[in-house]
């Protein structure tokens, strides 16, 4: 799960930076607007993971490769 936590962590932190470069203009626009994409998609991972138990879809796969 630290890994999911992680996609959180940077999702916000790539939130900030571009909450940031629009109050500054340090950013060109296809950056920052490439800071809002990604931070979006690891905010949903980040959340999705964290919501629903990931660990019921792993063991589906461990009895696969057992058998």
């Amino acid at each position: 799960m630290k890994f999911f936590d992680n996609c959180t962590y940077f999702g916000i932190a790539l939130s900030g930076i571009w909450l940031f470069s629009i109050r500054l203009n340090l950013l060109p626009e296809i950056l920052e607007e490439l800071c809002v994409v990604f931070s979006l998609i690891f905010l949903a991972i980040g959340i999705f993971f964290t919501r629903y138990n990931v660990s019921k879809l792993k063991e589906p796969e461990k009895t696969l490769f057992i058998k």
